[in-house]
C-alpha cells in the first residue's frame, strides 16, 4: 500500500481530475506493457505492471476502470488474478480484458466464461486495441468516481515502490501484428519505430 503519500503539502488528499479512465496493464513482458503504454497514454491513464502478484496489494491505490491481463504469467496467472480481483467487493463490476497468446477456441471461451468483456490474442495490433478500448467505454460508459490518488503521483510512488516496469533490449518482433485490414498501419509503424530508438538509446548510453 501506499497510502503514505496519499496527502499534498496542505494535507489534503490528492484527487484525480477524472479527465481520462484509468487502466491498469498486467503483463511479465515488459515489450508488450511498452506497446501498451506507447498507443494507449494519449488518451487514457495507463498503468502498467510487470509482476502478477503485486497486482492484489495495490488495486485499491490504482483503483482502475478497465484491467489488461496476460494469461500466461509465473507467480500468478491471469486467471487466479481475475478471480482474485472479482473477489474484491469494490472490483466486483471493474471490465477485464485479456490479451494474451492463448488462442485455442477453448482458452477464448474460457475467458469470456471468466468475465473478460473482451479477448484479445498475440501478436496483436496495437490500432486494433486502442479502438477495442475505445468502442467499449463508448457504447458501455463505466461511471468515473474520485480518486484517491493523482495519476502523477500514483506514477511516482508505484515506482518507489519497485513496480517500474523492466525494459528488454529486443524489438517487439513477436507481440505486434503488422498488418490490419491488408493495410500499412502508419500509426503502428510509429509506435514501433519509437520503441526501436528507445532501445538505441539504451543500449549506446551517452
Amino acid at each position: 500500500m501506499i497510502n503514505d503519500y496519499s496527502k499534498s503539502e496542505n494535507n489534503k488528499l490528492e484527487i484525480s481530475s477524472m479527465s481520462k479512465y484509468r487502466i491498469l496493464a498486467v503483463d511479465d513482458d515488459p515489450n508488450t506493457l511498452e506497446i501498451i503504454e506507447l498507443t494507449l497514454s494519449e488518451t487514457y491513464e495507463i498503468v502498467p505492471v510487470y509482476d502478477s502478484f503485486f497486482v492484489i496489494s495495490l488495486i485499491n491505490d490504482i483503483e482502475p476502470d478497465m484491467i489488461i491481463l496476460d494469461i500466461m504469467m509465473p507467480k500468478m496467472s491471469g486467471y487466479q488474478l481475475l478471480d482474485a480481483i472479482k473477489a474484491i467487493p469494490k472490483f466486483t463490476e471493474t471490465s477485464v480484458m485479456f490479451l494474451t497468446a492463448k488462442s485455442n477456441t477453448s482458452d477464448v471461451k474460457y475467458g469470456y466464461k471468466l468475465g473478460a468483456v473482451t479477448y484479445i490474442t498475440k501478436p496483436f495490433n496495437p490500432e486494433r486495441l486502442l479502438k477495442n478500448i475505445d468502442s467499449f467505454f463508448k457504447y458501455t460508459p463505466t461511471p468515473q468516481y474520485n480518486k484517491k490518488f493523482n495519476f502523477e503521483i500514483l506514477k511516482t510512488h508505484l515506482e518507489k515502490a519497485g513496480l517500474k516496469k523492466l525494459k528488454k533490449k529486443i524489438p517487439p518482433t513477436e507481440i505486434i501484428d503488422k498488418k490490419m485490414d491488408g493495410l500499412i498501419d502508419f500509426q503502428l509503424l510509429i509506435v514501433s519505430f519509437t520503441f526501436s530508438i528507445s532501445i538505441i538509446f539504451s543500449l549506446c548510453p551517452l
